[in-house]
């Protein structure tokens, strides 16, 4: 099966070609299963968990990084969860849930997404704070060898603005060329490393390594030009030497447009002028180094300390061991720089919607109908994964992942158990089982609708305290006391068509109808029962991760449990016949044993 889904502005595939260890093996060809579009809630998703011994969401501003690497501001987390995918109600449609299972490790090597997924991560901006130090310090030594040999600078192109009107002004050729060449490298290079750095992304491990390792090649070929045993023709003082400063400027063109664009406009590793501005103008200036609005003030001072030491010590370099030399000392602080980014924290943002607890964006659910496997692992974006409560099994909560988040959605939203007290549940299946629970557990009465009685039983297990069989008589005698009794209706069914406007005596005054099951054919009402009763007909779709954590925390908190079976995942050719005959009480948890899932 191959399935995207788009909760924000791009699309998530699931499929061979894109899904690390996945299993591609003839798992269930034998039992030619098909999937249907009828109902969204079911359709199959995925979901990473990561139970924490704190039991608590990341807060506002924490990021977390790639799916197996989860880091919460830079502070490794530890998580062993098993690897579970659910299977729908029999007369619903067939739902997957999976959940990947890895001890969250550093070393890319060691990372269920190897190097791939480690050198597609997005840093976090404060990680490149000591490193822009770095690259400020190494700017002041070679800045100041370079204006001490060329006259010109190669990273203060204010200073070479000026120069070079001062050249054209006094009609010196020499200084003319050399203040040209290193201006023109320096805007090529910036041009060039700035829009690639943009396509490929800005604070993306793999740009700022590449960025920094031509920053180091640059400065190779600039230390060999200007050792003893270098060409000749491109010496100082040769007729070539301009190729020195077109390198050096190239460098800080790149080093520069990188540390322009890491949102940490505090040290942009080569003007001074604006920084002393900003440092002297700052409302903070004069607030301990531990206030809390001391950062940006602090980073100024680190900076400008920065590029005054480098430049002390360039220039004492310069005077007694030689240019080369220099340039080797700033190419160490290069390697340092890489190795700072290659440990740095991976940062993925999360838009939170704290409210309504509702993704937004639009989902998109896409089956190929003639595909047959079923896969033992998920890649995908680390923002999808949801700390699991401890004590909270595994196989009881990926349920809760997809079907228990949409039933728990509306519920919330129309206020179950405050607002709304009384709630019918039209379907006891896969989702509406996990309704009557979530419901009671709100604190509302619930009201169970099925079709006939073989439910009834299990319904008042899962907490509801009425029982409305409507099946073999008409709906008027089969809702006959019970007018007016309900707040809120969510309709977890999906039957080709939904006599919607035979339910709205149920409905109290003010009352809403929520569809959660897709019913195919157009729903049919009058607007005078609507008008006459002040109801409202809506329908709700799958919440966001701070939704998911609300609610597996409420699971915890209630002690209720979807109602699950496990099965091997190997096994998949014995449950999907068993699924097909109707015998899932109400869900399938499909285990991975392969990566240490308990049955």
């Amino acid at each position: 099966m191959s399935n995207s889904l788009s909760p924000t502005s791009h699309t998530q595939t699931i499929s061979p070609a894109s899904t690390a260890h996945n299993s591609t093996t003839d798992l269930i060809a034998r039992a030619d299963t098909r999937a249907s579009m009828n109902d969204p809630a079911r359709e199959p998703r995925a979901t990473s968990e990561k139970p924490t011994s704190s039991q608590q969401r990341p807060a506002e501003g924490e990021a977390c990084g790639n799916e197996q690497e989860v880091y919460w501001e830079g502070q490794k987390q530890e998580r062993n969860v098993q690897n579970t995918c659910t299977l729908d109600d029999p007369s619903k449609n067939v739902n997957t849930t999976t959940s990947t299972t890895a001890k969250v490790v550093f070393p890319p090597w060691k990372r269920n997404d190897r190097w791939s997924g480690w050198m597609g991560d997005t840093v976090t901006a404060q990680s490149l704070v000591l490193c822009l130090i770095l690259q400020a310090f190494s700017t002041g030594i070679l800045d100041a060898t370079t204006y001490l040999d060329f006259s010109t600078f190669a990273s203060n192109q204010t200073g070479n603005t000026i120069l070079l009107t001062v050249a054209i002004v006094r009609v010196s050729g020499h200084l003319l060329l050399l203040t040209g060449v290193s201006l023109a490298s320096f805007l090529s290079a910036a041009l060039v490393f700035g829009h690639i750095g943009h396509f490929v992304g800005v604070r993306r491990r793999i740009w700022l390594l590449l960025n920094v390792f031509c920053q180091i090649i640059f400065l190779i070929l600039s230390a060999i030009f200007l050792s003893p045993s270098g060409p000749a023709q491109t010496r100082l003082g040769a007729k070539h030497e301009w190729v020195i400063i077109s390198l050096f400027a190239v460098m800080s063109g790149a080093q520069v447009s990188a540390a322009r664009q890491a949102s940490i406009q505090e040290i942009p590793t080569a003007p001074m002028t604006s920084s002393y501005v900003d440092l002297v103008s700052d409302k903070y200036l004069f607030v301990g180094f531990n206030h809390k609005h001391s950062s940006g003030r602090n980073r100024r001072l680190a900076y400008i300390s920065a590029m005054i030491i480098g430049s002390f010590i360039g220039g004492i370099m310069h005077k007694y061991a030689g240019s080369w030399v220099v340039v080797v000392v700033a190419m160490g602080f290069k390697l340092a720089v890489m190795g700072l980014m290659a440990v740095a924290p991976a940062e993925i943002k999360e838009k939170k919607e704290k409210e309504s607890g509702i993704n937004a964006s639009p989902l998109i659910f896409v089956i190929d109908k003639t595909a047959k496997y079923w896969f033992k692992y998920w890649r995908g974006p680390s923002r999808f994964a949801v700390p699991l409560p401890e004590g909270l099994d595994p196989a009881a909560a990926v349920p809760l992942f997809c079907g228990g988040v949409t039933v728990y959605i509306p519920l919330r939203r129309y206020g179950a158990g405050t607002s709304a007290k009384n709630v019918g549940v039209i379907g006891i299946g896969g989702l509406g089982h996990m309704a009557i629970q979530i419901a009671q557990a709100m604190g509302a009465e619930v009201t169970a609708i099925s079709r006939g009685d073989a439910k009834k039983s299990d319904a008042i297990k899962l907490g509801a305290g009425k029982y409305i069989a409507t099946g073999g008589q008409s709906f008027a005698d089969a809702f006959k006391g019970h007018e007016r009794s309900l707040n809120l209706i969510i309709c977890t069914s999906n039957p080709a068509e939904f006599p919607v406007a035979e339910y709205l005596p149920l409905l109290r005054p003010e009352g809403i109808m929520c569809f959660v099951g897709i019913i195919p054919k157009p729903l049919e009402v009058l607007t005078f029962p609507l008008i006459r009763s002040t109801a409202a007909v809506a329908g709700s779709k799958i919440g966001s991760p701070d939704a998911i954590a609300s609610l597996l925390q409420l699971a915890v908190d209630k002690g209720f449990r979807p109602w699950v079976e496990k099965w091997n995942m190997d096994d998949i050719n014995r449950a999907m016949p068993a699924f097909k005959r109707g015998e899932p009480k109400y869900r399938y948890v499909l285990v991975n044993v392969d990566n240490g899932g308990k049955l």
